[in-house]
């Protein structure tokens, strides 16, 4: 048994080194860490490679909030605007991404919400495109929100409880929920052996750096496809029976992407996404395995080195359009590629799962089509 592993292993490295040897695989592997630093530099000096306008029709509280968003020390870049019409445009033209508008009647709009029951929308929200990052930013706005609408909403029900027996000044009241509910104590983030909490970096443009690495990875396993196509054509596999050679094309795929994963990792510590270790490291495992399998039944469908080189950029576009990592279109589109699985698993557990059962449906479905090409499950016949 160990000298199985032992061979194996032996395989594995000698399957890296034969990629080590191709130009354009290296040219692949400098292209990731690349790729990250210059999203860096676009994002360096708060250029924000989110942008968002804001602007308030002169309430008090709508000024205070847009106050505070600008004094954040965020990777969105927000900017005030002088007129609704000035920071439309400005989304309409591509400058911005979004913009908030707080109309001037925003406190009375809570106060009313607060005690009639209904919920009559506080901000206006345009946006040129729905997309993962702009949800993720919603958060940030309802963030700012809560506080207040959680006060009148508080407020309200005191009075209508206790009205007509009680009468409380508005100052009472805040003094009494400011000392109930203190919001930095409602949540408590600790990473697991570390003794003090940690502050997590939820920074939004971890899907879109998260995704473009992800693709980069399956753009390794699908080259490593093609080098073993071409040993394979060159009989250097001929030892082996048609069907068995799955194995080392498999082999030569997750070799690509293990290979991959080097600089996909530094360039994850790099960007110091606040994620736990343990978290990411499982995650990047599993997705290793679930792009290869991708890969791997890629390889099958398209059985030659030209085809499949024929059809990777489009593979590769459909990954970057259908994956939430610019523009998020529906769950649907999570199913068919695995980067998408892999944004989200850092973050919820479940998707774990989701990534080990791509792998098995994945690498289980190749080699069906193997054995089916091979002879060895007949085909259906008239």
């Amino acid at each position: 048994m160990k000298r199985k592993i032992r061979d194996l292993a032996v395989w594995f490295i000698m399957l890296c080194k034969r990629l080590l040897l191709k130009p354009s695989f290296i040219a692949l592997l400098i292209i990731i860490p690349l790729s990250v630093v210059a999203l860096k530099l676009c994002t360096a000096e708060g250029s924000g490679a989110l942008k968002i306008g804001l602007y308030s029709y002169g309430s008090e509280l709508g000024e205070e909030i847009t106050k505070s968003l600008l004094a954040r020390d965020s990777i969105i870049h927000f900017e005030s605007f002088d007129s609704e019409d000035e920071v439309r445009n400005a989304v309409i033209s591509g400058k911005l991404q979004a913009a908030w508008i707080f109309p001037a009647d925003i406190e009375q709009r809570i106060k009313t919400n607060a005690d009639n029951g209904t919920a009559r929308p506080l901000v206006n929200v345009i946006q040129r495109e729905s997309s993962a990052s702009l949800g993720l930013s919603g958060e940030i706005l309802y963030g700012a929100l809560h506080p207040y609408v959680s006060y009148e909403n508080y407020a309200s029900f005191i009075e209508k409880k206790y009205g007509d027996t009680h009468s409380a000044s508005d100052e009472e009241i805040r003094s009494h929920y400011y000392t109930a509910f203190q919001p930095d104590s409602i949540i408590e983030i600790r990473v697991l052996g570390e003794e003090q909490a940690a502050n997590i970096n939820t920074d939004i443009l971890s899907f879109p750096v998260r995704g473009i690495l992800a693709v980069l990875m399956v753009l390794c396993g699908l080259a490593s496809a093609m080098v073993f196509k071409e040993d394979k054509r060159a009989g250097r596999f001929g030892f082996l029976s048609p069907s068995m050679q799955i194995l080392p094309e498999f082999g030569c795929i997750l070799a690509g992407v293990v290979l991959s994963c080097i600089p996909v990792g530094i360039s994850l510590i790099f960007l110091e996404l606040g994620t736990a270790f343990y978290s990411e490291v499982l995650s990047l495992v599993l997705y290793a395995f679930a792009s290869s399998g991708f890969c791997l039944l890629c390889s099958q469908i398209f059985r030659s080195t030209a085809r499949l080189g024929a059809v990777t950029p489009f593979i590769i576009i459909a990954m970057l359009v259908l994956c939430p990592i610019f523009i998020d279109i529906g769950i649907g589109a999570r199913v068919i590629f695995p980067p998408s699985l892999y944004l989200y698993a850092p973050y919820n557990a479940g998707y774990l799962g989701y990534l080990a059962v791509y792998s098995i449906i994945s690498i289980g479905l190749s080699v069906l089509i193997k054995f089916t090409l091979c002879g060895i499950f007949p085909r259906n016949s008239k």
